[in-house]
């Protein structure tokens, strides 16, 4: 391994990756120019150095007893791993480390490939926060929340959802939505799912559900399409909230304005002697 053929180091230098050669003692013997770059030591500073004593980390003691143990059994490692820079700046890398064997088919030493993925984790982490944030809001949002597939079939639902049912989740889930309408939103579902999926929205549509226990309700949706990056149909997302107590409320209203009507028209007609 001391001396690396020149097509070859050509070769090794051309790699985006970090790539450096070490023996059985850990001792480097291969250092490539994404290496340089990587952590800041030339390769004619790192050769000869020991691998461990020239990247340290204390946080990796259990990583690098991992590596070796892998290496041993003559398996590839991969994973992310806490290095740092010659400028003692930490970053993190993902590594590939091999075992390489001489023409004997003896193990002389390891071949690993590194890379610098440290906005990838922060990116990472960004996301798990968001995400964090985003399921908090969806387990303790106030409105019923479901997805529908392209067939209209419930994808995905929130606890408000299932309270408002009455529904596990689990006899919910792959069931078209038109199963938990009464029998006059049904056709109306299937008439106008196709036109929602079409205009990409809706907005204050009115449906009577029905309750696992078997008494109806009426809600209000307001739903949007979402779209697959080539804008092709991917999935709804909707919301809906119990109007049940609102259109007993107009239902009243309505009928008490339709009696004062009938009275006030009755006693134009002569019908009641005031």
């Amino acid at each position: 391994m001391n001396n690396i053929h020149s097509l070859h180091a050509q070769i090794l230098d051309a790699v985006g990756d970090a790539i450096i050669l070490t023996d059985l003692t850990g001792e480097i013997q291969y250092w490539n120019r994404a290496a340089e770059k990587l952590y800041q030591w030339k390769a004619d500073e790192m050769i000869g150095s020991s691998i461990w004593a020239a990247i340290p980390s204390e946080s990796n003691q259990q990583q690098t007893q991992e590596i070796i143990e892998t290496l041993r059994k003559g398996e590839t490692w991969q994973g992310e791993f806490q290095s740092q820079r010659k400028d003692g700046s930490a970053f993190w890398v993902h590594i590939n480390v091999s075992p390489v064997y001489g023409e004997d088919g003896e193990l002389t030493g390891t071949i690993g490939a590194s890379r610098d993925i440290s906005e990838q984790r922060e990116l990472r982490k960004s996301l798990q926060n968001s995400e964090k944030k985003y399921r908090t809001l969806y387990n303790n949002a106030p409105l019923a929340y479901q997805s529908l597939d392209e067939n209209g079939c419930i994808i995905d639902i929130n606890p408000a959802w299932l309270k408002t049912l009455g529904y596990k989740k689990d006899e919910v889930l792959g069931v078209s939505f038109a199963n938990f309408l009464s029998p006059n939103g049904k056709p109306h579902f299937e008439k106008n799912f196709p036109a929602f999926k079409k205009r990409g929205y809706v907005h204050d549509i009115q449906f009577e559900l029905l309750h696992k226990e078997g008494h109806p309700m009426y809600v209000s949706f307001e739903g949007a399409i979402g779209e697959n990056s080539d804008g092709s149909f991917q999935q709804t997302y909707c919301v809906f909230q119990n109007i049940s107590e609102r259109k007993k409320v107009e239902d009243a209203l309505r009928t008490s304005e339709n009696r004062f009507q009938y009275a006030m028209e009755a006693t134009q007609d002569g019908l009641f002697d005031w």
